[in-house]
């Protein structure tokens, strides 16, 4: 999963579930707060980190998944000293990868 820490587009579908998406069809929709993400993406990582194949790259910001108009620009990411496009040659690699997440006071 590549996600910034309030996804702002991924937020937007996890209110669509809120209330077993009964509002999925009205103008005003519960929203997701992006402390709810965050929260969400712990858990997630405290449920998948031990998973083969299953990785997290999370950066600070509320951009879907770090697209840019220039996906170079995507790459040039980095959080916690780990450069997006260091952590998806690694991936592609097949080298050892960890979790990159936003430090959470």
């Amino acid at each position: 999963l590549i996600t910034e820490a309030e996804d702002y587009v991924i937020r937007a579908y996890f209110g669509f579930a809120r209330e077993e998406c009964s509002q999925w069809e009205s103008e005003t929709r519960p929203r997701f707060e992006a402390e709810d993400f965050m929260a969400a993406l712990e858990d997630y990582h405290h449920q998948t980190h031990q998973l083969e194949n299953t990785f997290l790259y999370e950066a600070e910001g509320n951009g879907h998944v770090v697209l840019f108009e220039d996906f170079s620009d995507g790459l040039k990411t980095e959080q916690n000293g780990t450069r997006l496009a260091d952590w998806l040659d690694d991936f592609l690699s097949g080298a050892p990868l960890d979790d990159v997440m936003v430090t959470r006071q």
